[in-house]
């Protein structure tokens, strides 16, 4: 017995990738009738036959904190569980009172998920799931090894690239709780979202577990979320199968067009609740407005002015500023009927039009006196208006929207300063004038 301790040791040192050693380097007890739980001694080797130890994150190696629980010897109430401390050690602790290592050498059926606790009397499991029931240890004397290939998994994984993050896949079956060990059977589930386990990766949503076909030889997908919004899309001649790795393209892929959908208006907002429009121009509806969420089935709305004369609305969902004025435009979905209002301010052109005298200067010539001014006017709209006159002395030119431009003007034998000016202009082929005081 005593060289195959030491057999063990040396294959301990020499193999150090492969096993993993949670015992300590002092000498071990040759007492072949210690049983107990606390005297025993562990060598451990985990292996993965499949890409990694998760499937989501295509994780090769274990990380610190990763448990798997084991039952020993097909006896649902021995169990013991082992934990990766990090630098290939493994720490083995019993779960039940009763957990031994009685035989020389038995079977370990395992299981190891992305979330893994004991609840009670059962192991949780959620999200990735890794089982073996291929598992075995020997014992001799008080050192027990451990062996475990983790290549089998109860469900698939399942990823939808191009879809609402907030959505769930509706019938997915979740393998909750493990309830026999023997037979290495799970309690399955097909709760509300708020159970599910999904992982997110940008556009790409993961879910895992099992979908049940539709009699036919066929699978279909149904994406759901809790503002009633659903897709739908059927994979003919296809059963998801415990293990598989599935990539599907979603609703907002570049196959949206093969999923059926319907996403339901669940509210309306106002850009600004406050707008101010000058009379003469219009303005689309669509840019007042937003829906939520922002792409429905059916985003059509009713649109009513409180004062027609001062704000009309036409079949095409374009505003118009008719007059000086206010209004309240009331916007409804068509879906849900739900609302909101934008107040609207409707100013004349000749309130977005200033003018400044910038220089006076009077002066004598041969003729006899003589005095100009020169004035600035200012069009602080986002229209170009065409200015005809000013003080009478032709202009025709055009100012653009939020600029200004300076003109000077001169008279003889008066005092200009003293005069008042009219600008007369033009805008959409409608004539204004305003008075420089």
């Amino acid at each position: 017995m005593n060289k195959i301790i030491k057999f063990l040791y040396a294959l301990t040192f020499i193999c150090s990738s492969i096993f993993i050693v949670s015992c300590s380097s002092d000498e071990l007890t040759s007492d072949q009738q210690a049983s107990a739980f606390d005297n025993l001694k562990f060598i451990v080797h985990v292996d993965n036959s499949m890409s990694g130890t998760r499937a989501a994150s295509n994780k090769k190696e274990w990380s610190v904190g990763d448990k798997i629980f084991m039952s020993i010897d097909d006896n649902d109430n021995n169990l013991c569980s082992l934990e990766y401390k990090g630098n290939g050690e493994w720490t083995v602790s019993k779960v039940n009172e009763q957990t031994s290592f009685t035989n020389d050498q038995g079977k370990l059926n395992a299981v190891h998920a992305d979330k893994l606790e004991w609840s009670g009397s059962q192991v949780a499991t959620s999200g990735d799931i890794l089982y073996t029931k291929e598992g075995a240890y020997t014992k001799h004397g008080n050192v027990v090894v451990i062996n475990l290939n983790m290549s089998e998994r109860p469900i698939a994984r399942i990823a939808i690239v191009g879809m609402d993050r907030t959505c769930w896949i509706d019938g997915l079956q979740e393998f909750t709780k493990l309830t026999s060990w023997s037979s290495m059977n799970w309690t399955t589930t097909t709760d509300a979202y708020e159970n599910q386990y999904k992982e997110t990766y940008g556009d790409t949503c993961v879910f895992y577990g099992l979908l049940k076909g539709d009699g036919k030889g066929n699978t279909i997908i149904n994406l759901a979320n809790s503002d009633g919004a659903t897709y739908s899309r059927t994979f003919s001649n296809k059963q998801i199968s415990p293990g598989e790795n599935i990539i599907i393209k979603g609703p907002e892929s570049s196959e949206s067009n093969l999923w059926t959908s319907h996403v339901p208006v669940i509210g309306i907002e106002p850009v600004n609740s406050n707008i101010t429009m000058m009379e003469g121009t219009k303005r689309n509806i669509k840019e007042l407005y937003r829906l939520k969420p922002s792409t429905p089935t059916n985003s059509k709305v009713k649109v009513v002015s409180s004062s027609p004369d001062i704000v009309k609305v036409d079949e095409n969902g374009d505003i118009e500023a008719l007059s000086r004025g206010n209004a309240t435009i009331t916007i409804t979905t068509d879906d849900g009927g739900h609302k909101c209002q934008i107040d609207v301010s409707v100013q004349n052109i000749v309130d977005y039009v200033s003018m400044k005298v910038t220089g006076t200067s009077i002066f004598s010539g041969p003729w006899g006196a003589s005095s100009s001014v020169t004035i600035e006017i200012t069009n602080s709209s986002d229209n170009s208006i065409h200015l005809v006159s000013l003080g009478g002395a032709t202009i025709d030119a055009d100012l653009a929207g939020n600029s200004s431009i300076s003109y000077t003007l001169s008279n003889r034998f008066r005092d200009i300063t003293g005069d008042n000016f009219e600008l007369v202009f033009t805008l959409n082929n409608k004539t204004y004038s305003k008075m420089l005081h």
